[in-house]
């Protein structure tokens, strides 16, 4: 890509994120900050893909891991927010929502969580976040029995299942 193609791109980038900022219109003092961290977040992102500097090869001392742009927090923090965006497309809540596997902590849980909820266990998008909460919970061997006891339907289907292959002992006791 031509660093003039490069560059218009990033204006682009970088209006979208202004209507984005001015179409979000939050309501008090502390989303404005939240919403503004976010597009500060996504603008730095963005132009760090428009660098100029050479990309590693395996001669360099650093790896391509330790010089990423984004860290997995801020990572985890950008999916949830686009499951919690209104004005998110279908596909990319599903992409999100299967991301969040890879992550784990409360942000993330209580995130997915909440979805499976508010799309009352049956939708495509909850059965995606109950795949994800599945594999979160197999890998950190500890679920939220609370929940779990409240699943239902398709979305207790995935987390059952997921669990039963790879962390059986994490499953209730009649679940099998």
């Amino acid at each position: 890509m031509t660093a003039n193609g490069g560059g218009k791109l990033l204006l682009a980038a970088t209006a979208a994120c202004d209507v984005y900022d001015a179409a979000a219109a939050p309501s008090g003092p502390r989303q404005r900050t939240m919403v503004g961290s976010r597009i500060l977040q996504m603008r730095t992102w963005l132009e760090g893909l428009f660098r100029k500097e050479p990309l590693s090869t395996m001669d360099d001392e650093v790896s391509l891991e330790s010089r990423a742009e984004i860290s997995p927090e801020e990572r985890a923090v950008l999916l949830v927010g686009i499951l919690d965006d209104p004005t998110a497309r279908e596909d990319e809540k599903f992409d999100a929502a299967m991301d969040l596997e890879d992550f784990s902590g409360p942000v993330v849980e209580t995130c997915l969580i909440r979805i499976i909820r508010a799309e009352d266990f049956t939708s495509v998008l909850a059965q995606h976040c109950a795949e994800s909460l599945g594999g979160i919970w197999a890998r950190t061997g500890r679920v939220d029995p609370a929940f779990m006891a409240q699943l239902r339907g398709p979305a207790k289907s995935e987390v059952f299942g997921i669990l039963g292959i790879r962390a059986p002992h994490l499953l209730p006791p009649n679940a099998l």
